[in-house]
């Protein structure tokens, strides 16, 4: 079951990179940002939408929360008893220091250089596009790739890395309409193109892969051996008797 958990992730895993390179071939990671640019008053709409602008001061926020609450397990006594509570809090700071903090934080975001879609010459900025793949130049700190509010959106997801598989499905589902959602919202406002979301997915996903496989291969090995040892130990009953 397990297993088939792991691989259902994977699934997604995979359609996010082939959705990330069918967006920047097809010329629609420039494009999509035109949905909510005004050409008259140069000016992206995302910033007027009230859900847009609650989302982009709202995240951060119950960013910190998600991050306390997982802190608070291992302080409050009865949540410390529930080993699914545990694990989930685990889950949780890993990929928010793996992936949001040291991949796309401190390696993408401040060294990938990409222009922010209000800050490229298209929508009446200064700086030139470049494709996903494509280090900028110009080196621009906190950057468009990726997306840091979208990968908190994302981060849903770790809540359910290290639990069952319908758990899984379920945080797997919850993390990515919540980062997409909020992906949206960042478009909208010319703050990120439609790759930069994409990529703060797949980032955020492969953690999470990478922490349930681990849990899983180890869960795995303590059921060999307890299944190895078993048998001896029914035998030196019966001879005991």
């Amino acid at each position: 079951m397990k297993r088939r958990a792991f691989e259902w992730g994977a699934w997604v895993w995979l359609a996010l990179a082939i959705a990330l390179a069918l967006v920047q071939l097809s010329g629609l990671d420039s494009t999509l940002p035109r949905l909510g640019f005004d050409p008259v008053r140069v000016c992206f709409i995302g910033h007027e939408l009230g859900w847009a602008q609650a989302l982009y001061r709202g995240v951060p926020t119950a960013g910190w929360l998600m991050l306390l609450l997982a802190a608070l397990v291992w302080v409050v006594p009865r949540w410390r008893r529930r080993p699914a509570w545990r694990r989930a809090s685990c889950a949780v700071w890993a990929v928010a220091l793996v992936a949001n903090g040291l991949v796309i934080d401190l390696l993408l975001k401040e060294h990938w250089g990409r222009p922010r879609p209000r800050s490229v010459q298209a929508f009446g900025g200064p700086y030139a596009y470049y494709a996903v793949w494509e280090p900028a130049p110009t080196r621009i700190r906190n950057g468009s790739l990726p997306s840091g509010h979208a990968a908190a959106g994302f981060t849903l997801m770790a809540v359910g890395a290290l639990a069952s598989r319908r758990r899984w499905h379920w945080a797997l589902g919850a993390g990515m309409v919540a980062g997409m959602v909020i992906g949206a919202a960042r478009v909208l406002q010319g703050a990120h193109f439609p790759t930069d979301i994409l990529v703060s997915g797949w980032v955020v996903l492969g953690t999470c892969l990478l922490l349930r496989r681990g849990w899983v291969w180890v869960r795995l090995r303590r059921w060999r051996r307890r299944t190895a040892a078993q048998p001896a130990g029914w035998a030196g009953a019966a001879d005991s008797g």
